[in-house]
């Protein structure tokens, strides 16, 4: 058997090594076998922080729409942008989190976010959805449920109807000047319509429809919106100056029986508070003029949940005085008798007008003087058309699409007429919808963020100013549309000083065994560890500061699985790197275990306790959840005077809620 080394220590009168700055003192023996040699008595795991910006939150979405899949996207920052000329666009920001719902619009999970988040932006580009709502972080949960946001128009305030239309009955008179009148008085200030009869919803009004249409008319669910607006139809179309007349132009409708003529709101994609009405005429006098007609509000603020703004951020989602499908039914006013009917007579044409970014929901008024646009071309300004008209022949619906920009997209405002009887009203020179395919959806994206900082010292006392190791790192998912992982991609970039370190110190991250896929190449230096499940992402930190490494994952049917399943990465760096060492030092992030390769015996040594110090105040290492985060001044204490002093709150207050956003400010 082989005896173990015994290691003596003599007593000496105090022995000093100037050269080297090291004391002995005492006389013991110990087995340097023994994993325990030299380790002190460890505190209780649960009294120490575990220095976390990252908290695991509840997600919980129900569009209560039956037949709706869709994919949703959780923005921890508002996902639109000004432009220079005034447009809201989307941002070319990835999210944080994104998933697809069942096919009945609901969504159930677990989310991990920065804990400095209170609120995040709900966003999907599904047609009939709210597009984008700010929701609240609370109590580690997200909820949204549609019909908790359909109390549309509610308010506390108890403002007077400044603004409402006067008279006791239609039509009432907005401004006479101007020929407006309108079908509802509102209240104030949103502009909800009042009665409870005047608006109905259109229950027959599929999910499956809107889709269709929405690939119809763009292609279906855009994501990049700030790349191209433009319709599909008019942009397939309007080279053939003919055909573009009648989708662009014709956007009357013509009474050919006495008719019921319903309207159903289906969407609005402005950033402007816009009202929408009509107006009609004999089809065999055309007027020269808007001037020559009388026109009728329908909806003085055409706003609903989930656009601008309507999205809990200026107003809340609730107050959005209108919903999808809403329905109106269309009145008839004989000018010599004033009798108001349900019924138009057959020989008339009914047009439409939008009035652009005219209610203000901050005084409840409504700027009858501004600007019109309507679907006879001639009356407008520039003689342009600003709607789009199509035709649904087996549903004899007539879809009616307005542009108040100028991109040519007309989904600012979109809605649908409809006649009783069926096909009263329509046109034969319309554009039919024909056979639409519309493909399952096939994927999606997000993004996580995190800066991770190492101190090298381990186990020993550092200085801890956590910038010998720095990594800067961008994990992108992508899913199928069942929600199955099919490619993560690992952007890491070291972004510690050159000189910030003394050691050979090399960079890991270890992944759940179950979800390491398929990595065809990986970057000049790194190699994968089959044994830890490790991915050694460079061997030493001082040769690559300022270098990118992409880490490419694929995963096929056999090796999938779903997003709900990923697995947190461990992070680690190696303090003097030896590669194929099997007995290693390692340094994690706090209370994360080793790998099969770390030496056990340095756990506990030292000043470390569960990678942090003994005393609860300093990590060895940290997850950062943000690229911009500025180093420590090297040599200076985290916490300390100008290297985030609220640092130190924070970790007084137990690294829980108060002072979570500590990283965000250095000074």
């Amino acid at each position: 058997m082989k005896q173990a080394r015994v290691f003596k220590r003599c007593t000496l009168a105090l022995v000093m090594f100037v050269a080297t700055g090291f004391v002995l003192t005492g006389c013991t023996e110990k087995n340097l076998y023994d994993p325990d040699f030299g380790k002190q008595e460890l505190p209780a795991p649960e009294t120490l922080p575990d220095f976390s910006n990252w908290s695991a939150i509840n997600l919980s979405v129900d569009y209560e729409m039956p037949g709706c899949k869709t994919l949703i996207e959780i923005f921890t920052d508002y996902p639109y942008q000004t432009q220079p000329d005034g447009r809201m666009t989307k941002t070319e920001a990835l999210p944080q989190f994104a998933a697809y719902t069942d096919d009945n619009g609901r969504y159930n999970g677990q989310i991990s976010l920065p804990a400095s988040v209170t609120k995040v932006y709900l966003y999907t580009s599904r047609l009939g959805l709210p597009a984008c709502l700010e929701l609240p972080v609370k109590d580690g949960r997200i909820d949204f449920k549609d019909s908790d946001y359909t109390t549309a128009g509610a308010t506390t305030q108890t403002r007077g109807l400044t603004g409402s239309p006067s008279g006791k009955e239609i039509p009432y008179v907005l401004d006479k000047k101007h020929g407006l009148y309108s079908l509802c008085q509102w209240e104030s200030p949103f502009g909800k319509p009042k009665g409870g009869d005047y608006i109905t919803r259109n229950k027959e009004v599929s999910i499956e429809w809107i889709t269709m249409l929405q690939y119809y008319l763009w292609g279906g669910p855009v994501k990049e919106w700030w790349l191209d607006n433009t319709s599909k139809l008019v942009e397939e179309k309007y080279t053939n100056i003919a055909i573009a007349k009648k989708y662009m132009e014709d956007g009357q409708l013509k009474t050919v029986e006495s008719a019921e003529v319903k309207l159903t709101f289906l969407a609005e994609s402005a950033w402007d508070q816009n009202a929408v009405g009509y107006y009609y005429y004999p089809s065999d006098q055309v007027p020269t003029s808007p001037t020559k007609v009388t026109k009728y509000l329908l909806f003085p603020n055409v706003s609903v949940k989930g656009h601008e703004p309507f999205t809990g951020g200026r107003y809340s989602a609730q107050d959005a005085p209108l919903a999808y499908n809403s329905q109106i039914t269309l009145k008839y006013i004989n000018e010599q008798t004033g009798e108001v009917s349900d019924n138009f007579p057959p020989g008339y044409t009914i047009g439409w007008f939008l009035m652009r970014n005219v209610f203000d929901s901050d005084r409840g008024l409504l700027d009858t003087g501004g600007t019109y646009y309507y679907s006879n071309a001639s009356w407008n300004d520039n003689g342009k058309s600003r709607c789009l008209v199509v035709k649904d022949e087996s549903t004899g619906r007539v879809v009616v699409g307005f542009e108040d920009g100028g991109d040519n997209s007309c989904e600012d405002v979109l809605f649908f007429i409809q006649s009783n009887p069926k096909g009263a009203i329509l046109n034969p020179d319309q554009p039919e919808i024909g056979d639409v395919e519309v493909p399952e959806e096939t994927y999606g994206t997000y993004e996580t963020v995190r800066t991770i900082a190492f101190e090298d010292n381990w186990p020993d006392k550092g200085d801890y100013d956590m910038n010998d190791v720095v990594v800067a790192q961008k994990q992108v998912v992508t899913f199928d549309s069942k929600n199955r992982v099919t490619k993560i991609v690992d952007t890491i970039k070291a972004v510690q000083k050159k000189d910030a370190a003394i050691k050979r110190n090399g960079f890991a991250f270890q992944v759940d065994a179950a979800q390491v896929g398929d990595y065809d190449t990986l970057p000049e230096g790194a190699v994968y560890e089959p044994e830890t499940n490790s991915f050694i992402v460079f061997p030493d930190a001082r040769m690559v500061a300022g270098r990118e490494f992409v880490i490419t994952r694929t995963f096929d049917m056999e090796t999938t699985f779903n997003k709900d399943q990923l697995k947190a990465y461990n992070p680690f760096i190696l303090p003097g790197y030896v590669a194929g060492s099997k007995s290693r030092a390692e340094v994690h992030l706090p209370k994360h275990p080793g790998t099969a390769y770390a030496d056990p015996s340095l756990v506990g040594r030292g000043a470390d306790a569960y990678y942090i110090d003994r005393e609860g105040k300093y990590p060895f290492a940290i997850d950062i959840p943000t690229l911009d985060f500025v180093l420590v001044t090297e040599n200076k204490i985290i916490g300390s005077a100008n290297e985030y002093p609220r640092f130190n709150d924070w970790v007084e207050n137990g690294c829980g809620e108060k002072y979570r956003d500590w990283y965000l400010n250095k000074k």
